[in-house]
């Protein structure tokens, strides 16, 4: 039900910006300047009231900018939260959402214009690739942590818009050096799309270390035995008692004494351990 309902505002907040822009959209790039300014239009009313960013003193490129350094921050927050308190948010989501968008909010309204400026919206090719770089990843190493794949699709989606609004508003001012934004943009599109794939490659991933790690602790558990029956047999070679390792192939019975009951378990326990072999 709450995928649902997610899924229905997501699409109402589509409608709403599309149909601000898209009467007016003649080519490709007046679709992009309206998608931006109708993304912008319909946000900065409510998130700008939040973050203290509505009123003139911040440019659209401002507001993106702060709008970006928010959405970090959120999602820090809110895994940070989750990690340390996860016994108590078990059942609360609702409040550790709260919670972190009251954090955000208290930590991101201070930023002044010249901050954001500084911070994120700088002018030459390496600044501008590393406020990139950056944010990008450490949003993908907190968005990657996320159990919800919808979550995950709607964060990345929402940093793409981001991105994309930067590279719209900033284009003339950085020329040729402002295609890093876009490109920023085309990645968080990709991973908004495969994610599903990503996320199955992932814990396949996971899965297959994890067998690896029982395998080798099998292995080393076998190897101790074969030590341990050649310590036995070593010490007293005539009183040696077979059945220990009855449930392998070809291993001896507990009526079974000495050298060839030993051997017996030899050969049945290095069969065991060439299982493991690559």
């Amino acid at each position: 039900m709450n995928k649902k309902v997610g899924v229905f505002l997501l699409a109402l907040v589509a409608v709403s910006i599309s149909i601000s822009f898209i009467s007016a959209a003649a080519t490709l790039q007046d679709l992009s300047s309206g998608f931006v300014n109708g993304v912008i239009g319909f946000f900065k009313p409510y998130v700008g009231a939040l973050l203290n960013s509505a009123d003139t003193s911040y440019t659209n490129e401002v507001f993106m900018g702060k709008f970006l350094v928010a959405l970090i921050f959120l999602t820090i927050t809110y895994v940070i939260l989750r990690k340390s308190m996860s016994s108590f948010f078990a059942e609360k989501t609702w409040l550790l959402w709260v919670i972190s968008i009251a954090v955000t909010v208290l930590g991101t309204r201070g930023l002044s214009p010249e901050m954001i400026q500084t911070i994120i919206l700088p002018n030459t090719a390496l600044a501008v690739a590393i406020t990139a770089g950056l944010p990008f990843f450490i949003y993908y190493t907190v968005v990657s942590d996320w159990q919800s794949l919808f979550a995950k699709r709607l964060a990345w989606i929402f940093f793409g818009v981001i991105y994309l609004g930067l590279y719209q508003l900033r284009v003339e001012e950085l020329g040729s050096v402002g295609y890093i934004y876009p490109f920023t943009a085309l990645l968080a599109l990709l991973l908004a799309i495969f994610q599903g794939t990503l996320q199955k490659a992932l814990t396949k991933a996971r899965i297959e270390r994890a067998e690896s790690a029982i395998e080798a602790h099998s292995a080393i558990a076998i190897q101790m035995e074969i030590a341990n029956a050649t310590t036995v047999y070593n010490a007293n070679p005539g009183a040696y008692v077979g059945g220990m390792y009855a449930s392998l192939v070809g291993a001896s019975k507990n009526t079974e004494r000495g050298t060839s009951a030993y051997l017996k378990d030899l050969r049945a326990l290095q069969k065991e351990l060439a299982k493991f072999s690559p």
